[in-house]
């Protein structure tokens, strides 16, 4: 992978154009100053309702968790629930599988504990999550309504069905690899193999034991396939098209998120989703290397010297909007959140756009990274979704996962100064993306906190 990220003086502008409006309408917000008031908390709180807010609360921290919201947002959301109901000073402990909870008081001494393995949720489930932690916090639930809206969001069936599971998958890839300067070829084989791993996804959670191994063996298999194909002279040089391709299985999120746990103290939690998050790659890795000596073909013919582009064309501007409907359709995404997720995936990437400009290739991550929790957090007051959802597939687009499993195969296929290079190039971007997102949280903590002091 040569080149990294190419910025094109067309691009920078309107990117600036584009971030210079979201900036107006942060100000114009911010002057409106608009408080939410909220509701007393309750009090005289019984024994009973005591152990059942001890189990709610550690209910809704492994769901928290398996929305990839970073522990210290975790612990603060639980603790601001529990005052509402008039428990202070609950201890609370998040690991990336674990929940212990325990009250004050009588109980103290015994806990609640949850544990939550391979949770994996749509994005019509996390907002569900999201919506019953608001409404608990703003003291609009009981507890015991709590705790049963809760058990109904795994039940919940995709939006779309099976057939929008598959689709959105196949154009979730096809939207990715237009950012990877494809030829017709590409974008035509992506789409057949985007495809399969849509009906592989589909069709292997109802098998429990192919769980473990299933990335391992989607990835030889597609693999397999994409070199075939480059043996038939279809195509050249796949391994970056197959980021495309595997995009369901990139863990950008998780190593993202990890660095920010460990960054916020949370040793435990984070380093426990980068070496999740760096597994899950290796994993993806062992299986392009095997179907790359199944099929014989030599490291040179495998790579190609195309990279993570941002071109000066509009194919990566149509590709962010591609990307937005797949992954809404495939994830499950609210029809009336497309809109928002749109706008938030441009401003990401037009912030992407700019930082490369601005900061160099690896830094580029840390512009659109503020930009995109800056404007996913102010969309939500204007009646969008909860900003995690809004943002959640822009960590796909932000570089991390699909650039490491590119090097990752390069310094594992070429252990040259250059493939290893590569490689702190993109642990580079992936600790730029952590800190771009914790700024941006700091600059929407800060405009709230201005806005409430105003008024």
């Amino acid at each position: 992978m040569s080149g990294g990220v190419h910025v094109s003086w067309g691009s920078v502008v309107v990117a600036a154009i584009i971030l210079t409006g979201a900036g107006l309408v942060v100000v114009r917000e911010w002057r409106a100053g608009r408080r939410v008031v909220p509701s007393p908390a309750r009090s005289g709180v019984g024994p009973a309702d005591v152990v059942q807010l001890r189990e709610f609360l550690s209910e809704l921290g492994i769901a928290l968790n398996a929305t990839g919201t970073p522990v210290t947002t975790i612990v603060e959301r639980l603790r601001a629930i529990a005052v509402r109901f008039g428990v202070a000073d609950p201890e609370i402990v998040v690991l990336p599988t674990l929940m212990l909870v325990g009250v004050p008081g009588e109980y103290r001494g015994t806990v609640a504990v949850r544990v939550g393995v391979n949770m994996s949720l749509r994005l019509d489930q996390i907002a569900a999550v999201i919506a019953v932690a608001d409404d608990a916090e703003a003291g609009r639930l009981t507890v015991e309504q709590a705790r049963r809206r809760l058990t109904e969001v795994p039940a919940l069936p995709p939006p779309y069905g099976p057939a929008g599971t598959v689709l959105g998958y196949t154009i979730f890839s096809l939207g990715l690899a237009m950012f990877l300067q494809p030829t017709i070829a590409d974008l035509l084989a992506v789409t057949v193999l985007g495809a399969g791993v849509g009906l592989f996804k589909l069709g292997f959670p109802r098998l429990a034991y192919l769980q473990i191994p299933l990335p391992v063996l989607v990835s030889f298999l597609v693999s397999l396939a994409a070199f075939l194909l480059v043996r038939a002279d279809f195509m050249e040089g796949p391994i970056p098209l197959l980021a495309a391709t595997l995009v369901g299985f990139l863990p950008g999120s998780t190593l993202t998120t990890g660095i920010i746990d460990i960054s916020a103290g949370e040793m435990i939690a984070g380093s426990g989703r980068l070496v999740v998050g760096v597994v899950q790659l290796g994993l993806l890795v062992f299986g392009i290397i095997a179907a790359a000596q199944v099929v014989g073909l030599a490291a040179d013919e495998a790579d190609a010297p195309v990279g993570y582009v941002v071109a000066g064309a509009a194919t990566p501007w149509i590709g962010v909007f591609v990307f937005a409907v797949g992954v809404h359709l495939h994830l499950g995404g609210a029809p009336r959140s497309l809109p928002w997720s749109l706008a938030v995936l441009y401003a990401a990437y037009t912030g992407q756009v700019l930082g490369a400009a601005v900061i160099g290739a690896t830094m580029s991550g840390f512009l659109g990274a503020v930009v995109m929790v800056v404007v996913a957090a102010l969309l939500a007051r204007f009646g969008g979704p909860a900003p995690v959802v809004a943002y959640l597939p822009a960590f796909w687009l932000l570089v991390p996962g699909a650039l490491g499993l590119v090097t990752l195969t390069q310094a594992v296929e070429l252990p040259s100064a250059a493939g290893i290079a590569s490689l702190m190039s993109t642990a580079g971007s992936v600790v730029s993306i952590a800190l771009g997102v914790l700024v941006g949280a700091g600059v929407v903590n800060a405009v709230t906190r201005l806005a409430a002091w105003r008024t």
